[in-house]
């Protein structure tokens, strides 16, 4: 048997067919033949543009998720933590990892590890029976609170309904007439009004602006269908919200740690001083109930 074996030397790559026998219990490999080939310099290379197979927009949605995903595994911990990859430093901006010390949870930025980070961050250890029912009482207050979440979907800059349609219907009417001018043409070529070249040149401009159009029109019928997705009904909305208290107070471990995922993106900490960022409508400030929390909503 002969199989091919290659190894780099300097700039040159060499290529090794090697022979292969048993002989007995032991196996002998021969180097039948050999050649080295030399690597082209970075002026030689060749570029191929290469297409992409999924839209921009549509890879960096993935690579958010993986992200997340990867600060929400759990790496064979050996209990839970309810902020897990939410706690971010504010004086490095690595993650806070849970730990536990005598029976008791902490959560440490990993930057005090020096295996991580060869300069210790001089950030507190923040005491997981504080900072968790801080946190979850909360964001667990704020969303039992119909107006504020009304308010905050009513406000989010979403182009409204009647916008969308009527913007559809005049591409709709556009497209019509574009047909229209198009027959026209057609009917003058034939009574000779115009020539040929004329023609042509006409139902060039006519094609290209039709393709445009419809590509206006593909992306306002993908936005009137998410809009009508997203639409407030708002007696269902209040009905949602008036059963969220009695729904949160039920909740176990596990359910809270997924609530606390989707409508946060973040909580940065600064001392005793907790900045969070995610879909949360924020209290009005005279209403704040506590002076150590922060809301930045990115709804």
């Amino acid at each position: 048997m002969a199989f091919i074996r290659s190894k780099r030397k300097g700039s040159r790559t060499y290529y090794y067919l090697v022979e292969s026998k048993r002989e007995g219990n032991k196996v002998r490999q021969k180097v039948i033949k050999y050649f080295g080939v030399e690597m082209p310099t970075k002026e030689e290379w060749v570029s191929i543009p290469i297409p992409a197979i999924v839209p921009r927009d549509t890879f960096e949605q993935v690579q958010a998720r993986f992200e997340r995903n990867r600060a929400f595994a759990m790496r064979n911990t050996r209990r839970e933590y309810l902020l897990s990859g939410l706690l971010v430093c504010s004086k490095c901006g690595r993650t806070y990892r849970g730990m536990t010390s005598r029976g008791r949870a902490y959560y440490e930025c990993r930057s005090k590890r020096a295996d991580i980070s060869p300069e210790l961050c001089p950030s507190c250890y923040l005491r997981g029976d504080r900072i968790e029912p801080l946190i979850w009482d909360t964001v667990s207050r704020l969303l039992s609170q119909p107006q504020l979440i009304i308010d905050q979907v009513e406000n989010d800059g979403h182009k409204p309904l009647e916008h969308l349609k009527a913007n559809l219907d005049r591409v709709g009417d556009t497209l019509a007439k574009k047909k229209i001018e198009a027959d026209r043409m057609l009917e003058a070529y034939k009574v000779g009004a115009i020539d040929l070249p004329t023609l042509k040149r006409k139902m060039e401009e006519i094609g290209k602006d039709e393709v445009e159009l419809n590509e206006q029109k593909l992306k306002l019928e993908s936005e009137l269908r998410k809009a009508e997705a997203e639409d407030l009904n708002e007696e269902k909305l209040y009905e949602f919200c008036r059963s969220l208290p009695t729904v949160l107070t039920g909740l176990n471990f596990k359910d809270k740690r997924q609530i606390l995922r989707e409508v946060i993106d973040k909580i940065v900490m600064n001392g005793d001083l907790a900045t969070i960022y995610g879909i949360i409508p924020p209290p009005p400030q005279e209403n704040s109930e506590d002076a150590s929390i922060v809301f930045h909503s990115s709804y």
